[in-house]
């Protein structure tokens, strides 16, 4: 009888010879890959930064710019208006009413690690207001209800004249204010940005 035997060999070393690992190359794109990765997400994260700063300043500003309209809109006109002696409109950099109830800082403003100017400029305002009476008796056609068939006389505005021509009848009695914020971007493109408002303040007396 034949008998067949089976051994089992140990496998031989050569079979190995094909398995491939990490090398150091790859190691080193891979590196390079994340840091340019974190590099433009580094630049993203700082533009928004840049921007919310920016946002920041533009709000800062406003705020101010409604602070110092409300004070200036405060102060009645008979004490802004003999700020105008020497001309009918003028600009002040400088603190109105200093030490005072009335007081109105301009000027360098500092908030922080900003600074802002705040000004404010008066201005004399005509104001004419004028009406023109109907005139019914020169009207044969007049209706009420259909205004191509009214008829005007001429303007009359001797009762409504404020334009400063005489300082007794027709005195100034409208002042226009403008307010202006004003500060320096930390940019080369944009170094200088300014915001303002208007208003008037009238002589009701």
């Amino acid at each position: 009888m034949l008998c067949s035997a089976r051994i089992d060999r140990p496998p031989s070393v050569g079979c190995c010879r094909h398995r491939r690992g990490v090398t150091l190359i790859e190691i080193v794109f891979a590196f390079l890959i994340l840091v340019i990765a974190a590099l433009g997400a580094s630049g993203i994260i700082s533009y928004g930064h840049r921007g919310t700063q920016k946002d920041f300043r533009e709000v800062e500003a406003i705020q101010l710019l409604g602070d110092r309209m409300n004070q200036v809109l405060a102060i009645p006109f008979e004490d802004l208006d003999p700020l105008l002696a020497f001309d009918d409109q003028a600009t002040f950099s400088a603190t109105l009413f200093g030490a005072t109830p009335q007081e109105v800082v301009l000027g360098p403003i500092v908030q922080g690690p900003r600074t802002y100017t705040a000004e404010v400029s008066l201005q004399r305002q005509p104001v004419i207001l004028g009406f023109c009476p109907i005139n019914i008796s020169n009207t044969p056609n007049y209706l009420p209800g259909v205004a191509t068939s009214w008829s005007f006389d001429a303007l009359n505005t001797d009762l409504g004249r404020f334009d400063g021509s005489d300082a007794v009848v027709h005195p100034f009695k409208t002042l226009k204010v403008i307010v202006r914020v004003s500060w320096n971007e930390p940019v080369v493109t944009a170094p200088t940005r300014e915001y303002f408002v208007v208003s008037f303040v009238t002589d009701l007396r």
